[in-house]
C-alpha cells in the first residue's frame, strides 16, 4: 500500500501546527516593554519560522527512519502524536515566547528516541555503547598524571572564560571585577593553553586508554562548549559603529509608536534619534553629526543611552561588546584591548576616557515635533526572504534581550543579573533617575522632582547647570547657564539671543540602584 499520502499529510500537519495553534491562541498577551506596531513581535515570528524549519528537518528525518529502518511503527507514530499535542498545548497556553526556544529540542527527541529504542539495531547500539567503555586495565601512573593535568588545565581555562566573558552565564556565576578584567586581558593565552592542554590529554589517551572513551568525548565537548561561549556576546551584540543606517520619519512611522522612547543627540541643529528597540541589540552605534564623530552606547539593563566622542589620545576607538558588570555595559576597544565602562566612558587599565557628548530622552512623537528634519537610527530585523539566517539569528537574540530587559523592569527590587552590590535605600531600586555626572560631585533627581520644580539650578564641577523640564515635549534637558536665569527653549535659545551649551554630563533615566553603585557619594532629590 502506498503510504506517501499519509506521510505527506503528517509532515504538513507538523508544519502547520504551530501556526494554527498560534492563530487561536487563548493565552495572555505578554507585556513587552519594547512592543511596537509590528517590530516588537516580528522576533516571535522569526522564532516560529525557526521552529518550523526544525520541524521539517527532524520530523522529516524521523518519518524516513520509520519508513526505511524501524519495525515498531505504531510506537513511533504515537510519539509523533504526543509531540503534536505538546506543540499545540504550549502555543494555546500563551507560552509561545518560551516554546519557540525549546520547541526544536522537543522536535529532536522523537527521531533520537526512535533510533535508540529500535530492536533491529540493538546489536549496533550495543557495540557503540561498548566502544564508549574502551579503557586499558593497567596504565602507567605518569600517563594518568599527564592526562588529568592536561584535562584540568583545559577545563579550568575554558570555564574561566565562560564565567567571565560568557555574559549570560553571569546570571548564575558572579565574580569580582578584577577577575573579569584579568581573564579578559589574558584571554588569548588562556585560549591557546587550554587547547594545547586538551590536545596533550587526547594524545596521552590515544597511547594509553587512561579512562573510558565516553568520558574523553564528554569532557572534550564540555571544554569546547565553554570556549564557544567566549565569543557569543560579540556575535549576539554586533555593534554598528561604522555601518549604521539612518532614515527619515517616513520610514520609521510604519514601525514606531509615538510613545516609543529614544535618546537624541543634537549638534548645531542637526539631530539624530536612537530608538530603544533598535539600539538595544547593537549596544554601540556610530555616526558623524555636523562634523562631530559620535558613538551612542546603550545598556538595556541600566536603561541608559549615553553619547561619546569615540576618540582616546587622538585615536579613534573601535568599540565591541565585552560583558556587563554591575548591570552596566562594558565595551572594549579592539585596537588597544582596553575595556570601557559605559556609565563613565573610562578605560579600565589606563583610566583615560572618551569625551561625553550631550544627549536627552524624548518619545518618538515629540521628537518629530521638536526636530521635523531629524533622522532615526534604523536597525529592524531583516526580512526572512532577504536573509533567512540573519533574520532567525537576530530574532532569537532580541527575544533573549527583551526577556531579560522586561524582567529588569518588572522586578522592583532585584536585578536580573545579580552582579550589582547595592544597599542605598534613599530611592527605590528601579527608580529611573536623571543624574548629573561631574568629576567632583554627582546629583540624582527623580522625574517627579524635576516636574514639580520645572527648572533646577545647581553647580557641577564649579559650573552652573540648569535642569529643565519641557512639559510640551515631556522631556528633561540640561544646559550650562553660566549665570543666565531667564527662559530657555528646548534648543537652548535665550531671550537675549544667546544659545546655551547643552550639559554633556546628563544621564537620563538610569536605574537608581546602578547609578548609586557607581556613584555612592551622589546626592539624591525626590518629591
Amino acid at each position: 500500500m502506498n503510504k506517501f499520502p499519509l506521510k505527506t499529510f503528517l509532515v504538513g500537519l507538523l508544519i502547520a501546527m504551530p501556526f494554527l495553534a498560534y492563530a487561536i491562541n487563548i493565552g495572555p498577551t505578554p507585556d513587552d516593554y519594547y512592543k511596537t506596531h509590528d517590530y516588537g513581535y516580528n522576533y516571535v515570528e522569526g522564532l516560529t519560522r525557526l521552529s518550523i524549519i526544525f520541524a521539517v528537518l527532524f520530523f522529516g528525518a524521523a518519518l524516513a527512519i520509520i519508513h526505511f529502518k524501524l519495525s515498531n511503527k505504531v510506537k513511533q507514530l504515537s510519539v509523533f502524536a504526543a509531540a503534536v499535542v505538546v506543540t499545540t498545548v504550549a502555543y494555546m497556553s500563551g507560552i509561545a515566547w518560551y516554546i519557540c526556544f525549546w520547541l526544536p529540542l522537543v522536535y529532536l527527541l522523537w527521531p533520537v528516541y526512535s533510533l535508540w529504542t529500535e530492536p533491529s539495531i540493538q546489536e549496533s547500539r550495543q557495540k557503540f555503547v561498548a566502544s564508549l567503555k574502551d579503557k586499558d586495565e593497567e596504565t602507567r601512573t605518569s600517563s594518568k598524571i599527564l592526562f588529568w593535568t592536561g584535562m584540568l588545565i583545559a577545563q579550568t581555562g575554558a570555564f574561566l572564560g565562560m564565567a567571565e566573558m560568557g555574559d549570560l552565564t553571569q546570571m548564575w556565576i558572579q565574580s569580582p571585577r578584577w577577575l573579569a578584567m584579568w581573564v579578559f586581558f589574558w584571554r588569548w593565552p588562556i585560549f591557546w593553553i587550554s587547547f594545547a592542554a586538551l590536545a596533550l590529554s587526547i594524545w596521552i589517551w590515544n597511547r594509553e586508554k587512561v579512562i573510558q572513551k565516553g568520558w574523553v568525548i564528554a569532557l572534550s565537548i564540555l571544554m569546547v562548549a565553554n570556549i564557544v561561549t567566549w565569543f557569543v556576546p560579540g556575535q549576539m551584540f554586533q555593534t554598528k559603529q561604522h555601518d549604521a543606517e539612518f532614515v527619515h520619519f517616513d520610514v520609521t512611522d510604519e514601525v514606531l509608536f509615538d510613545r516609543t522612547e529614544l535618546t537624541v543627540i543634537e549638534i548645531d541643529g542637526e539631530a539624530v534619534g536612537y530608538p530603544d528597540p533598535f539600539i538595544v541589540q547593537t549596544h554601540a552605534t556610530g555616526t558623524e553629526i555636523a562634523g562631530q564623530k559620535v558613538a551612542m552606547t546603550h545598556c538595556g539593563l541600566t536603561h541608559l543611552s549615553l553619547a561619546y566622542e569615540p576618540i582616546i589620545d587622538g585615536q579613534e576607538v573601535n568599540l565591541k561588546v565585552f560583558t556587563q558588570l554591575a548591570n552596566n555595559l562594558v565595551l572594549f576597544d579592539t585596537k588597544t584591548n582596553q575595556p570601557i565602562q559605559q556609565l563613565s566612558g573610562k578605560t579600565e587599565f589606563s583610566g583615560k576616557a572618551m569625551r561625553s557628548l550631550p544627549s536627552f530622552r524624548i518619545n518618538y512623537g515629540n521628537y518629530k515635533k521638536l526636530f521635523p528634519d531629524g533622522k532615526v537610527f534604523w536597525y529592524p530585523i531583516v526580512d526572512f526572504t532577504e536573509d533567512p539566517i540573519e533574520h532567525l539569528w537576530n530574532s532569537w537574540v532580541r527575544w533573549i534581550i527583551y526577556i531579560l530587559v522586561n524582567e529588569q523592569h518588572a522586578n522592583p527590587t532585584e536585578a536580573t543579573f545579580p552582579t550589582v552590590d547595592w544597599d542605598d535605600r534613599r530611592l527605590p531600586a528601579k527608580e529611573l533617575i536623571y543624574g548629573l555626572r561631574g568629576e567632583n560631585n554627582q546629583e540624582a533627581f527623580t522625574k517627579d522632582y524635576i516636574v514639580s520644580k520645572k527648572d533646577i539650578k545647581t553647580t557641577v564641577d564649579g559650573r552652573e547647570v540648569r535642569v529643565i523640564y519641557f512639559s510640551e515635549f515631556d522631556s528633561v534637558m540640561a544646559f550650562y547657564s553660566d549665570g543666565y536665569e531667564g527662559p530657555v527653549t528646548p534648543y537652548g535659545m535665550t531671550d537675549d539671543g544667546r544659545e546655551l551649551e547643552r550639559y554633556e554630563g546628563l544621564v537620563s533615566e538610569a536605574f537608581w540602584m546602578i547609578w548609586a553603585y557607581f556613584y555612592p557619594e551622589t546626592t539624591a532629590f525626590n518629591v
